[in-house]
């Protein structure tokens, strides 16, 4: 790729850095060739194109339309996501959110989504953390792909147990009944785009989904950084 004269010079004076390793990197990449080999990508056609696993956990009622999730859950992509989770790394969410909407770019040819939803925080965490990862991701995929982005019109209304204290059927009932949708004649007929970090068992997507569905928005698909390989649940698993 060629690079103009303004942008040569502003990575002299201004050299740009790998979000993951943090060596200088060419200004035009969105991380450096060498994290490029390190990083966990999802083979093509290893997962399930609705739920994000190698062992279907659909059953006969697929909760999304489309589930986008380019990396498996280890390495450069776990430590980039605890990061911006648990250690105030708000840096991470611009590359993460890059990633994401390039790969949205790649993999969908046809789909047109109308708006981002991200997966909610109460409000109480949110003073707590300070920010949501989530939201901030969904910020820069919108900038990316030109999608709002309604942080607002899906909300958590009940505090909830972490989910990465609880075993796979835990989650679920921590989360029943655990978010609503404001005004939801406004997302009535569109096609909306959940996003969050991980997916592990998948109940956070799926109460969402679930949420949506109740006021009557049935065309709803999802983006997450990662999923972990299998179903089992670590300390370090987030979703």
């Amino acid at each position: 790729m060629e690079v103009s004269k303004k942008e040569y010079l502003i990575s002299i004076l201004f050299p740009k850095h790998c979000p993951f390793c943090g060596h200088p990197m060419e200004i035009h990449r969105t991380y450096c060739e060498e994290c490029e080999q390190e990083l966990p990508w999802v083979p093509a056609d290893t997962l399930c194109p609705t739920c994000g696993k190698k062992n279907c956990i659909c059953s006969n009622d697929p909760f999304l339309k489309r589930l986008y999730v380019p990396f498996f859950y280890d390495g450069l992509v776990a430590n980039a996501v605890k990061s911006l989770k648990f250690y105030n790394k708000r840096g991470y969410s611009r590359p993460l959110g890059g990633l994401l909407a390039q790969y949205i770019r790649r993999e969908n040819k046809h789909q047109h989504f109308d708006c981002i939803l991200p997966i909610p925080m109460t409000k109480r965490d949110i003073r707590k953390r300070g920010y949501s990862q989530s939201e901030l991701m969904a910020r820069f995929i919108g900038e990316v792909l030109d999608i709002p982005v309604e942080k607002n019109r899906l909300i958590k209304i009940h505090q909830t147990e972490k989910q990465h204290r609880l075993n796979a059927e835990e989650r679920k009932t921590n989360l029943k009944d655990a978010f609503t949708v404001k005004n939801p004649e406004i997302l009535k007929g569109k096609s909306v785009l959940l996003c969050d970090d991980v997916i592990t068992t998948g109940a956070t997507l799926q109460e969402a989904a679930k949420t949506l569905r109740a006021v009557g928005i049935t065309d709803i698909s999802a983006v997450v950084v990662a999923t972990t390989e299998e179903l089992e649940i670590h300390s370090e698993n987030m979703v």
